[in-house]
């Protein structure tokens, strides 16, 4: 039987793989009011991106764990071989909380590096602040001198022309909004993150640099707004019972009444803006005075 010679032309093509899929941060945040002007140490900070983890999960404990699900967040500094892990509050694919922690500023880049067991790692470069205050959001509600805004307090914006409240709360711990509003010359408590000194307990206001609350009609800007006046600070100091957490104390002036027109009006809205280092974001406040209120005789 003759022999039959097969010849094979086989033709080897490149198999191209998909590149892999990274974590990837596009914002990191103050989770107070969401500013951006600088981090403090101690500062509860917020990270948004996608693939930051496999599945959401939360710190059950305290202290704060430093892996969560697979998931590190570590502060990076250039020239250092070392990072530093931070602790973690929350992660999911999309957002990251976690605690902020370092002892110096120079002039030296930050990295914020998100690393996990299945997508990588992927890095932020953040400014450093002492003093970076953000008040936390509360929710969006009506505008105290407004009637065709509706009032119903939503953690989303309902109405074009609804407002982000900030979380201040009177002696009672109640939100201060529209049904509750602020009045001349009353005690209110600001519950924020970033005012530094590594969360020290106590009374710090006077160690923070000129911080001053200030009072005004409109958010401040970048051409600035006329003050009406400066809130009196009566304490400052870190929450005993959660990492990252303070509150400032505050009394509004009475004689604001007159110059916000609630006097006249029967109710205003003012503006809150914390300044030291940094400013924050201005945080609408309703104010209401009646005409019978010693303000505003």
């Amino acid at each position: 039987m003759p022999t039959r010679l097969f010849v094979c032309f086989c033709f080897l093509f490149p198999v191209v793989l998909p590149a892999p899929v990274q974590a990837e941060v596009k914002a990191i945040v103050n989770a107070g009011y969401f500013s951006i002007f600088g981090f403090a140490p101690g500062s509860l900070v917020t990270i948004y991106g996608e693939r930051l983890a496999k599945s959401t999960a939360i710190a059950e404990s305290i202290p704060l764990p430093k892996t969560l699900n697979g998931t590190q967040v570590s502060f990076c500094r250039q020239g250092d071989p070392v990072c530093y892990p931070q602790e973690l509050l929350f992660v999911s694919p999309n957002q990251i909380n976690f605690l902020l922690r370092y002892s110096y500023i120079d002039s030296l880049e930050t990295i914020i590096m998100v690393r996990n067991e299945t997508m990588g790692s992927s890095g932020w470069a953040i400014k450093l602040n002492w003093i970076s205050p953000g008040i936390f959001a509360a929710g969006y509600d009506c505008p105290s001198n407004r009637s065709d805004v509706p009032c119903t307090f939503s953690p989303t914006r309902l109405h074009a022309n609804q407002l982000l409240r900030a979380t201040i709360t009177d002696p009672g711990y109640r939100l201060i909004k529209s049904d509750n509003p602020a009045r001349p010359g009353g005690i209110y408590v600001a519950w924020l993150t970033g005012l530094g000194n590594d969360g020290v307990v106590g009374d710090i206001k006077n160690r923070l640099g000129g911080l001053d609350m200030a009072i005004s009609l409109l958010p401040r800007d970048d051409y600035g707004v006329r003050v009406l006046a400066y809130a009196v600070l009566l304490y400052a100091g870190a929450s005993r019972d959660f990492p990252g957490l303070y509150q400032i104390n505050f009394q509004i002036p009475s004689d604001v009444a007159w110059v916000s027109g609630a006097c006249t009006s029967g109710k205003a809205e003012i503006w809150l803006t914390l300044l030291g280092w940094t400013t924050s974001e201005g945080m609408p406040l309703p104010l209401r005075a009646l005409p019978d209120d010693a303000a505003c005789k």
